[in-house]
This record gives structure tokens, C-alpha cells and sequence, in this order.
């Protein structure tokens, strides 16, 4: 291997693991290529990325002659620290997580803190940011709280400082000790990490670094801060559709639970529910929060399940959402956005002259018999309201305006979505000039493509197309929407859309419509609905 600094021995050796997702690497690997204030040496484990970032690992491998480790793919990063350790020769081993930007200097400062302080773990100042926005403070060290309960102890786990400005750390410059630092950046002696009772193979999934700042206390090392060294954690970053499958598998419950009650068997904790609530809480939320259906459980529909029946109403929208295990908040948003769609299309008619409300609510159906997220279904019964929706006479609502009729969090979410579709409606082209692979699409211009595919199923499913004078979407948009399904976990919903596609283009009536667009009634006549 090569050294990445000035010709010394090096004392420390990178070893860089993927945390949950693939799509932030190169950005990340590129500023520890940076950082030449110390000599050290890299191992970098690939354990599954997708074709072109494992490319562009295999590729800076050989530029900058660092050792490029593969794993079966999926691979936990405990697993994958472990495989690297075994080719770690140096004093110090610093881990990295895979989606984290390092501020020049930073590997130097862990380094001279470990020296200084004989620490046996040091860790920045953590901030987090989606890499363009000013960031904040993610923690500046953890304290662990243990409660003694009648039944043993319980462990609670406090990140100092969460959600401040990294002007609240100004003046803090000296190391500092914590109870705990996190595997997004932290540095061990490789005699703790790589020796017995260090690195846990059957702690995997939550509270690892907690584990292994135990073992260093139990060993009477220090775990100090060094509030100099800084990196930037991209927690809110886009996530990619070519990130989702392990992202899945990295979060999943079992996973979790196992984690928890290892941990709690090897240091005598209670398995708490208040303890663990939070880390439960964010387990459960971070995959919700990014996965595009309402259930990672339910990711496929099931076997021949792949035709979605049309719902056009209200109650027989619901009943399906009820037989699809969606909860009960979730319908009753469904039902507030009923009745804003209804205001919206109001006297608007489809091309085949059936009314604009009966297309939206079929939209939504095809994205719930999909499985798709609450949010998204939601977005799909308003999907038209920026292009065809009117809140009074001939005139688009206004965000605002739209935002004063939906709700709180679940509102802006599903406003940014529609204006993101509205985007998509006036070229519908950019997604695939800007991401020709649908699985590198961020999972936000995903949501966009899902509703897409509902938009065409449905109008392919109940007729419009054949006997209106509408024309289908293109074959080259329909294979580009079909494998977008495909990356998003739902083929079945890509198979669709090229069913329904096939079967039009070959079953046109004898009689139709002239019309090609949605219209609204004025004095007797027909006028284009769509807004210009």
C-alpha cells in the first residue's frame, strides 16, 4: 500500500465500511485522500455497491494505491471492520463510515489526542447536514446514564450537544473526556479494537460503538473528544434507489432486537423498553422515512398480484387501503385528501369525459395496491392540482394556498412531492437524461417516477387511452418507468405498466373521442383545463 502524506512510517490505518448506503462514497473517499497532514495507510472494504461506484473504487485503488477489500455482499460494518483488521499493522486504526466528509486535519488531531491523553478511543466533533447546507452539531461526545431498576440496571444513551450551532463549540479547543463516540469517525488502538473482548461479531446493527467504549473503560482507557478535529456526517444527503436494498437489510427489526439483547447480556443490562426507546424510535423511522412503500415487510406484492384492480370512489379506495394493512391515521388523511381533490377538479373532465376526481382517486389506488407510502398515495390523489386543479375561478393554487389546506408535516412533505411531479409533467424527459440508470434516482425524484406509473396504469386500465384521442406515453418513457419500478423493490408494477402499454397499442376502438386533453364545461363548451 501507499502512503497518503509526507514519507514517514505511518501509525494509523483508515479502514473505511459502508454505514447503510452506497451513494455518498466516492464523495466521502475522496476528502480522506485529501487529508495528507499524517502519513497512514487505507484499507477500503466494498462489501455489494453498485456496478459504477465499485468501478470507481477499483479504479482510485490503483490511482492511489490503497488496499481495496471485498465482502459477500450484504455484510455488516462489524463483519467488515473485522476482515480489515486482520491487514492492520499500525498502533492506531481509525473506522470510518462511508457517507462522512472529513475537514483537513482531522486524522492528525485524532492521532496527536490519543498521543497526548493516552486514550484508548478519540472521536471528533460530530456535525451532520446534507452536504450543502450550513451543518450543526450531530454530538460532541455521548454520555451513557445508567439507571438501577428493581429487576438490574438499564443504560441510557444521551448525544451531547444534538442539533446545536457549531458556534456553541467556539473556545473549546482542548480534548475532552465521554462516555461513548460513534463509528461514523472513530479512532481506537488497534491492540483494543482488533484484540479479544474488542470488535463484537454478534453486536451488528445499533449500539456497537457503545460496546466497544465499554470495553475501553473496562480497561481503564479514556474515550475523549477532540473538538478539533471535525467531519461532517451527510445524514440528510439524498438517498438512492441503489441504496435501499441494504439500507433495508441493514435496519431491519430482528436485526435490532438481536443487537440490543447481545449488548445487554454482555454488560448486564436490562432489555428496557424506556432505554431502548429511542434507538427503537429511530430504527423503525429511518427506514420508514426513506423506503418508499408503507411497510418494509411488504416490500413485493405478493405472487400474481401484479394487475392492479381499478378503484375510481372513495369508499372502494379505502376499503382497499383497510385490506393492505394501512393504518388508521393513514385513511383518514386519504379521506382530507378526497375531499381536497374534490374542490380541486371540480367540473373537470377527462378526455374521455369521465371526471378528473375519478382518474385521481384511481391514481392513488394503483400506488396503494402497490404498496407505496401513505404520503405518496396521498400525493397521488392530488397529483394534477398544480397543472389541472383550480381553488377558484381559472386559476392554479398557489403553494400556499394548497398548504393552508394540508396538514402540518404530512402537508409539506406532500406539496414538495407534487411540486416535483408538476416539474416531471412539464418534461417529462429530465429523468432520464439526468439519471439514465433509474436506480441511481434519488428516492425523492422516485416518489416522482412512482406516481408517474400510477398516472399511466391508470389511464391504460380503465380505457381513456383507447377511446379517447389521447396519445399513450412513449415506448422509450414506458421501459425507462418500468425499470424504475423494478429498482424500487416492485416489479410487478413495472409488469403492468408494459402490459397495459402492449395491449392498447394493439386494441385501439373503431369508435373515439376526438378529445386529447382534460377539459372543463364553459358556457356549453369544452375548454383545456390544464393551466398554461
Amino acid at each position: 500500500m501507499v502512503d497518503h502524506a509526507p514519507p514517514t512510517v505511518p501509525r494509523v490505518t483508515v479502514i473505511v465500511t459502508q454505514r447503510e448506503r452506497f451513494s455518498l462514497s466516492e464523495r466521502s473517499l475522496e476528502t480522506v485522500l485529501a487529508d495528507r497532514a499524517i502519513a497512514f495507510r487505507l484499507i477500503y472494504v466494498d462489501a455489494g455497491a453498485p456496478p459504477a461506484i465499485a468501478a470507481y473504487l477499483r479504479r482510485r485503488s490503483r490511482e492511489a494505491g490503497f488496499l481495496l477489500l471485498h465482502q459477500p455482499a450484504p455484510a455488516w460494518p462489524n463483519h467488515s471492520r473485522i476482515v480489515a483488521l486482520r491487514h492492520v499493522e499500525t498502533e492506531y486504526v481509525l473506522f470510518l463510515d462511508n457517507d462522512v466528509l472529513l475537514e483537513p486535519g482531522c486524522i492528525a488531531a485524532l492521532v496527536a489526542c490519543a498521543d497526548e491523553t493516552g486514550a484508548g478511543i478519540v472521536g471528533p466533533l460530530y456535525l451532520w447536514s446534507d452536504g450543502e447546507e450550513r451543518p450543526r452539531i450531530h454530538t460532541a461526545g455521548g454520555a451513557l446514564k445508567i439507571v438501577e431498576r428493581p429487576a438490574g440496571r438499564a443504560i441510557f444513551e444521551i448525544h451531547t450537544m444534538m442539533n446545536e450551532p457549531v458556534a456553541a463549540m467556539d473556545g473549546r479547543t482542548a480534548p475532552e473526556p465521554c462516555q461513548f463516540l460513534e463509528y461514523h469517525c472513530l479512532l481506537a488502538r488497534t491492540d483494543l479494537a482488533a484484540g479479544a473482548h474488542g470488535i463484537d461479531p454478534d453486536i451488528v446493527c445499533v449500539h456497537e460503538h457503545i460496546d466497544l467504549c465499554l470495553e475501553a473503560a473496562r480497561r481503564g482507557l479514556p474515550v475523549m473528544l477532540e473538538p478539533r478535529a471535525r467531519i461532517d456526517y451527510l445524514a440528510f444527503a439524498d438517498y438512492h434507489l441503489h441504496d435501499l436494498p441494504y439500507f433495508i437489510w441493514r435496519w431491519r427489526r430482528e436485526a435490532v432486537e438481536s443487537s440490543l439483547a447481545m449488548l445487554s447480556a454482555k454488560w448486564n443490562f436490562l432489555d428496557d423498553r424506556e432505554a431502548y426507546s429511542g434507538i427503537r424510535a429511530f430504527c423503525r423511522e429511518h427506514v420508514a422515512g426513506k423506503t418508499l412503500v408503507h411497510s418494509a415487510a411488504a416490500f413485493q406484492p405478493a405472487e400474481g398480484d401484479a394487475m392492479p384492480t381499478p378503484v375510481e370512489s372513495l369508499a372502494p379506495l379505502i376499503r382497499q387501503l383497510t385490506r393492505l394493512g394501512y393504518p388508521d391515521t393513514g385513511l383518514r388523511s386519504i379521506v382530507f385528501a378526497h375531499d381536497l381533490a374534490r374542490d380541486l377538479f371540480d367540473g373537470c373532465y377527462r378526455p374521455c369525459g369521465r371526471p378528473f376526481l375519478n382518474h385521481a382517486v384511481g391514481t392513488a389506488g394503483v400506488l396503494a395496491h402497490f404498496r407505496l407510502r401513505v404520503d405518496i398515495v396521498f400525493a397521488g390523489l392530488l397529483h394534477a392540482a398544480f397543472s389541472h386543479g383550480r381553488l377558484d375561478q381559472d386559476r392554479a393554487p398557489t403553494p400556499a394556498e394548497l398548504a393552508a389546506r394540508l396538514p402540518g408535516a404530512l402537508g409539506r412533505r406532500v406539496i414538495l412531492l407534487l411540486h416535483r411531479y408538476h416539474a416531471w409533467q412539464r418534461d417529462p424527459g429530465r429523468l432520464l437524461r439526468s439519471w439514465p440508470d433509474p436506480a441511481s434516482l434519488p428516492v425523492a425524484e422516485a416518489e416522482v417516477a412512482a406516481i408517474a406509473i400510477a398516472n399511466a396504469i391508470e389511464e391504460l386500465a380503465s380505457g381513456e387511452i383507447t377511446l379517447s384521442a389521447k396519445p399513450a406515453a412513449g415506448a422509450g418513457q414506458i421501459d425507462y418507468l418500468a425499470r424504475a419500478a423494478v429498482a424500487m423493490g416492485s416489479a410487478s408494477m413495472g409488469q403492468a405498466l408494459r402490459r397495459l402499454h402492449a395491449a392498447v397499442a394493439s386494441s385501439r376502438l373503431s369508435v373515439r373521442l376526438p378529445i386529447q386533453d382534460s377539459f372543463r364545461l364553459r358556457d356549453g363548451r369544452k375548454v383545456p383545463a390544464a393551466h398554461a
